[in-house]
């Protein structure tokens, strides 16, 4: 009987080379994805228990046992920039050695923005450059021009950078020449503004809303008692902090210069019932009871804190701009002050829009009758009462106190119409997207005109600053001109309704 053998010392021993060599220890960094809405800012700061936030909270030290964080840091190795083009994004944006951030996406950028980074292990091992992406949405801008008393209710829509005409329509009934009020915003929720358009004096208090893609209807009711014939006034813009844009309509004339706020998440419902309480977002009266004289209005974020303010102006007898609060159902004032001289009773039109980058809404104010004469006011933080006269544009020349210039008054005198100016010019120098014809007549030197200053605001070249969309009044020619929120210089002066003289109304957003 044989003995078996011991078996040998190495037979269950592991052949170590051939075993694949282990990676040395390295930061393992993990691309972040993140989604905000044009206008709001996405903070991602708050720290785990490692004390690493944000673009670290995915990462990990592979030299750990458990895998974590801890003692990981972070450095920015590329600055925003759009992802489509290369370019930078111009915005508020700071980066922390702890992975946190703070980026405030752009208002009017559709797109994704990239920024790379580099994660660090306690032991200084350097991941590679690692993104970050941020899809970031906003609503593609419209411009919507309405003829004002005197002609049927036409209204012109515009693609704001090109200024080339998207489509036309007849908002109310061909024989209804009472002028048509518009404003813009998105409400059924395809991330394109949409057109309001109410009636002037003379008709119900109507509202319409057409799709601003193809022009069809979407909306029809009546803002207040269909027996008020006193005209309406519109704005637009998020006054509850929803995402969704909410609709302001006010008493143009008549009693009481009552201001309603429809709850835009119901507005492109078929069934929208404005009675209905929950679809009514505020019901006040901006200047008391007994106020005859209309009210105009606006929303604009003048605190800088992304949250949207309501604000009214007489449409006569008075400069007294008002700006309300109505996030929580009540209309809050927070602040009062006059857009020009307490002793003109001329009324105003009123706009908002961030005329100089610095994240807060300004308010900009037209004559509502008379001498043509705009101003931009900019909010004072602390002080509820105060508002400072930043820019003026008069019927002589304008100061602008960002930078020490002053410029021939762009309404006053006539420019050349249906020209785009600077980089705004179509490459191949044609006219044809515009309306109006190119030799039609002109009236010459506009010294004379008393009809007053519509405004609204803009996108027009795409510096992050709100431009000035100038339209005239009765008598005046059916111009609009966008100016540039930077320094004033003109974008663009196209006709629109060639022929008619009874005013423009305009209306759009930054």
């Amino acid at each position: 009987m044989s003995i078996p053998s011991k078996p040998a010392a190495n037979r269950f021993r592991p052949d170590m080379e051939r075993l694949e060599p282990r990676e040395a220890p390295a930061a393992i960094a993990i691309a972040d994805f993140y989604s905000i809405r044009g206008g709001r800012t996405l903070s991602s700061i708050q720290p785990n228990r490692f004390g690493v936030a944000g673009v670290l909270l995915n990462d990990f030290d592979d030299a750990l046992v458990p895998i974590s964080n801890r003692g990981m840091t972070a450095f920015l190795n590329a600055p925003p920039t759009d992802r489509a083009t290369g370019l930078p994004v111009v915005t508020q944006f700071s980066f922390a050695n702890n992975g946190g951030f703070v980026f405030r996406a752009p208002k009017n950028f559709n797109g994704i923005v990239q920024f790379n980074y580099r994660a660090v292990t306690a032991n200084g091992l350097i991941s590679p450059s690692t993104p970050v992406f941020i899809t970031v949405t906003s609503s593609i801008r419209r411009l919507a021009v309405g003829a004002d008393q005197g002609s049927d209710s036409t209204v012109a829509v515009y693609d704001p950078t090109t200024k080339f005409q998207l489509f036309a329509f007849n908002a109310f009934d061909g024989g209804f020449k009472g002028g048509v009020r518009v404003a813009t915003g998105d409400f059924n929720r395809d991330n394109i503004d949409d057109i309001v358009a109410v009636a002037g004096p003379s008709a119900g208090p109507h509202v319409k809303i057409f799709d601003g893609r193809t022009g069809g209807q979407i909306a029809s009711f009546f803002a207040f008692d269909q027996g008020f014939n006193g005209g309406l006034e519109v704005a637009v813009g998020d006054l509850n902090g929803d995402d969704t844009d909410d609709l302001v309509v006010s008493a143009g004339s008549g009693p009481d210069a009552h201001v309603k706020v429809f709850n835009g998440t119901s507005l492109s419902d078929p069934a929208f019932d404005p009675d209905k309480l929950t679809n009514v977002l505020a019901s006040f009266f901006a200047y008391g009871g007994g106020e005859t004289n209309g009210v105009r209005v606006a929303v604009g974020d003048v605190d800088g804190n992304e949250v949207k303010k309501l604000i009214t102006a007489p449409a006569q007898g008075s400069t007294l701009v008002k700006v309300f609060d109505v996030s929580s159902g009540n209309a809050i004032e927070t602040k009062t002050f006059f857009g020009g001289s307490r002793d003109d009773t001329r009324g105003l039109f009123v706009t908002s829009g961030d005329f100089d980058g610095d994240y807060t809404d300004e308010i900009a104010v037209g004559s509502g009758s008379g001498t043509p004469e705009a101003r931009i006011y900019s909010a004072v933080f602390g002080d509820r009462s105060t508002m400072v006269l930043t820019r003026g544009i008069g019927a002589g020349s304008f100061t602008d106190n960002f930078v020490s210039d002053s410029f021939t008054t762009p309404i006053n005198t006539n420019q050349v119409p249906n020209f785009l100016l600077g980089t705004l010019t179509s490459p191949t120098g044609a006219q044809t997207g515009l309306v109006g014809r190119p030799n039609a007549s002109k009236p010459g030197n506009l010294q004379g005109y008393t009809g007053g200053l519509r405004v609204t605001v803009d996108y027009a070249n795409r510096d992050n600053y709100a431009d000035l969309v100038l339209a005239q009044g009765p008598g005046g020619f059916p111009r609009v001109q966008v100016l540039s929120g930077l320094d004033f210089s003109t974008l663009a002066d196209f006709t629109v309704f060639p022929g008619f003289f009874g005013g423009l109304n305009v209306g759009g957003r930054f």
